[in-house]
């Protein structure tokens, strides 16, 4: 639990803190966090009241992403369910790549470890995504017919509803579990939230609970140790003060997932230096963003793909299963 001076993953009784700033803002207001000695973790000494505040209109998961509830044709449907498949690298579509080079999907990423887990799971059963902000995707999913990703998150304005089915819940995760039938749900994502989430040990045993006996959950999330902070120290977006409650070093990860019964199924450490840097310009302006070369960018991805074996990645992205 946090608001402590014990180590919310490992026990550990904390006494070192650190001051990390609030990049996002341009108050530079500072934040006191504990530095676990133990397992590598550090948290905040004191969660904010207002914390919603720092959840401002500009965060990327948040900023009111809805689209229009008209149903697609049949026709339409099948082609760009096409196109989807094709473009996220699913599978294999001739259909696809023609209907993507005539009308181009709006996504900019192509290799999404998230959209590929979503496909994985959701014609098993439900797929829950916690944390899920507006996210007008799965919003247009649903338009499509993939009826079988639910998001939640208690951020949002209100629940989001499309072809007259709620597809985003307003509330927490426990909140969910609390009022909905669960025997449905094959798979759960915690798409860069479970460090936005108080009780990470207590999210993932319940998580571990809901699941199937072949459920798998996916985790994303931010590492405090890898080489962006190297390189610039906390002020970079992975240390996200003070709503990032914690961050979590891959020794933290290794003990949370022991006392939560879950194994690795599947692992990949993400580190593209323009992913982050385009999230960095998001909320700052080009004077203040860390001034980086060609050279530069090539040698830091060049460095990301040695991170498996460096163990210094800045984002790592886990398919869980449980044990």
């Amino acid at each position: 639990m946090l608001n402590s001076n014990k180590c919310l993953i490992c026990d550990e009784n904390l006494n070192e803190t650190i001051e990390l700033t609030d990049w996002r803002s341009n108050e530079n207001k500072k934040f006191e966090y504990y530095v676990c000695k133990n397992c590598g973790n550090i948290q905040i000494k004191e969660i904010p009241e207002n914390l919603s505040d720092y959840y401002s209109d500009n965060y990327y998961s948040l900023q009111k992403s809805y689209i229009n509830d008209k149903q697609f044709s049949k026709i339409k449907k099948f082609l760009l369910k096409h196109r989807e498949l094709y473009f996220f690298k699913i599978k294999k579509d001739i259909l696809g790549f023609l209907v993507n080079v005539i009308k181009p999907s709006k996504e900019k990423h192509r290799e999404n470890f998230a959209i590929k887990f979503l496909f994985d799971n959701m014609n098993k059963g439900i797929v829950l995504d916690v944390g899920s902000g507006d996210n007008w995707l799965w919003q247009y999913f649903h338009k499509l017919g993939w009826t079988n990703i639910i998001g939640i998150d208690p951020f949002i304005n209100n629940d989001i509803f499309i072809n007259g089915h709620k597809v985003i819940y307003k509330c927490t995760f426990d909140e969910f579990i609390k009022n909905n039938n669960c025997d449905n749900i094959q798979a759960v994502m915690f798409n860069h939230s479970l460090e936005h989430i108080a009780n990470p040990i207590e999210t993932l045993k319940l998580t571990h609970s809901i699941l199937p006996s072949n459920g798998k959950c996916l985790l994303r999330i931010p590492l405090n140790n890898g080489i962006a902070k190297r390189l610039w120290g906390y002020q970079f977006p992975t240390f996200d003060v003070p709503i990032h409650l914690w961050i979590p070093s891959i020794n933290t990860i290794n003990v949370l997932l022991q006392k939560c019964n879950f194994i690795i199924n599947e692992n990949i450490y993400e580190n593209e230096i323009d992913l982050l840097m385009e999230y960095y310009k998001n909320f700052k302006s080009e004077s203040e963003i860390p001034n980086l070369s060609k050279i530069q960018k090539k040698y830091f991805n060049k460095l990301s793909m040695m991170s498996y074996v460096l163990g210094i990645s800045d984002i790592i992205g886990l398919v869980l299963e449980k044990k």
